[in-house]
């Protein structure tokens, strides 16, 4: 069963506990019900990307022109499988209840999951408008300078054979203004990523005794290394060092952002990411709906 436009917006998911009267304007304990709503919306965008994916090769149908099925398949559809791993593995590996700060491997795997995830959405809809203008738009191509060719780009919406994508572009004008906020820096500029957690004041403190150890049991480590100290000493010396290291990544807790840089300020994790692919599908659903239409008159 097709999971509906509705539930691909976190607005669904937390309603309902607004209106019961369990958020009561207390951030601690409300964050129960939001962590709740924000898991749900999570995993019903997961699956609603899945099961586009999967019901990807019923939209191509018989793959005609071969053009139009290179960008479908190879395009559309792998990205889609791309998003739903990497929402998957976000959902796994930092959920919203998560308290603990993040490793710095993990601040690292998560980065690189949200610049593909944000490459990947703005990706699917170029993939769209190369599929529509060699479905049904190709003589256009020879006229429209590569670079320029966009799924709600002039040369697209002025199209007769596209008129449907004018009532598209309105209708997601404002998700793709932010959307290209997000994204155009990933490509270009600033990847996105994640603070590893928040500190508050005694954070601080333990955090810089941590580091002022940590920087000592390094040196220590080097010199050992360096005047061939006996094996058992440097293992030593090493272990400790790792000890530290990861005592350091356990100070403070979870903070569910990510951004640019700090000067640019961060977004909250949950809802923004399966939000954003929420609405990339709601928009892939309404395009592959016209991309059947238009192959049924081909055909």
């Amino acid at each position: 069963m097709m999971i509906p436009d509705a539930h691909l917006s976190y607005e669904h998911h937390i309603a309902p506990f607004r209106m019961q009267g369990y958020l009561i304007g207390e951030p601690k304990k409300d964050a129960y019900w939001h962590h709740r709503a924000q898991y749900i919306h999570a995993l019903s965008v997961c699956q609603a990307t899945l099961d586009l994916f999967l019901q990807m090769q019923t939209i191509i149908g018989s793959a005609q022109p071969p053009e139009f099925y290179h960008f479908m398949m190879f395009g559309v559809a792998r990205r889609y499988k791309s998003l739903w791993s990497c929402l998957r593995t976000i959902i796994f590996k930092v959920p919203p209840e998560r308290n603990e700060p993040m490793t710095t491997d993990e601040v690292e795997e998560i980065a690189r999951l949200l610049n593909a995830a944000y490459i990947d959405i703005r990706g699917v809809q170029d993939n769209y408008a190369w599929a529509l203008l060699h479905l049904a738009g190709r003589e256009l191509i020879k006229k429209i300078d590569p670079y320029r060719v966009s799924l709600f780009g002039k040369e697209l919406l002025d199209a007769k054979q596209f008129a449907f994508l004018v009532d598209l572009q309105k209708e997601f004008k404002d998700w793709n203004k932010t959307l290209k906020q997000r994204r155009d820096p990933v490509a270009h500029r600033i990847p996105l990523t994640m603070p590893p957690s928040f500190l508050n004041e005694q954070d601080v403190i333990r955090r810089r005794e941590l580091e002022t150890k940590w920087g000592e049991a390094s040196t220590r480590v080097l010199s050992l290394l360096s005047t061939n100290a006996p094996g058992n000493d440097v293992e030593k010396a090493e272990a400790e060092q790792e000890e530290l290291h990861i005592a350091l990544q356990r100070v403070g807790s979870f903070a569910p952002y990510f951004g640019h840089d700090p000067d640019s300020g961060f977004e909250p994790l949950y809802s923004t990411i399966p939000e954003d692919i929420g609405m990339l599908v709601k928009l892939s659903r309404r395009i592959n709906a016209h991309i059947v239409r238009i192959r049924e008159t081909i055909e």
